[in-house]
């Protein structure tokens, strides 16, 4: 979105600039959603990505922050030693999970906070199973709020945003818009 702007220079003279606000600004206006994923949390799904073919599932929570109607994803805990996995199923039972999520945001004072979850599947697609839509429905359910939940297998990473409402119109997959300095923009 552009907006010309008139503005006195030192001089006296009048000069037009033209301000483009970044993506993330545009969205709320416009009553677009954008998630924000930083580089490092990219770097770790594609290094799980090429790790996860025919082993055990793996998972671990997204940790970020809401700007508006917007979640940026600034890290994600890894499986612990008391989490539950196999090839078809992954359970977070390791406490590691939530005291990551507490000291995020004890240190950003109140600021940075759960915002979805991750897991793998060791064949095929980053498509989610029915199971797995059933687990999002009733996370988002309870805590009132959209959250990201990531799929990664041997073929790529998937990310969605579920809303506040259960049906499947409310699970939408995000598709890459932009890879700035700071992470990978989807929409």
């Amino acid at each position: 979105m552009r907006k010309k702007l008139q503005s006195k220079s030192r001089t006296g003279t009048r000069s037009r600039r033209i301000v483009v606000r970044p993506a993330l600004a545009r969205g709320k206006r416009e009553g677009v959603e954008f998630a924000l994923f930083r580089h490092e949390v990219c770097s770790f799904f594609d290094g799980v990505r090429r790790a996860c073919a025919g082993r055990v599932e793996r998972g671990g929570i997204l940790i970020g922050s809401y700007r508006g109607p917007h979640i940026e994803v600034v890290d994600c805990t890894e499986p612990g030693v008391a989490d539950e996995a196999t090839l078809s199923s992954f359970t977070r039972q390791d406490k590691r999970h939530q005291e990551a999520a507490t000291e995020a945001w004890r240190k950003s004072q109140r600021k940075q906070t759960y915002v979805g979850e991750w897991h793998s599947h060791p064949f095929g697609q980053p498509v989610p199973s029915g199971i797995d839509r059933r687990a999002w429905r009733s996370v988002v359910a309870k805590l009132r709020v959209p959250c990201l939940f990531v799929v990664v297998s041997p073929a790529g990473w998937q990310a969605f945003r579920v809303r506040r409402f259960t049906t499947a119109a409310d699970m939408v997959p995000l598709v890459e818009r932009e890879n700035g300095s700071t992470g990978v923009v989807f929409r």
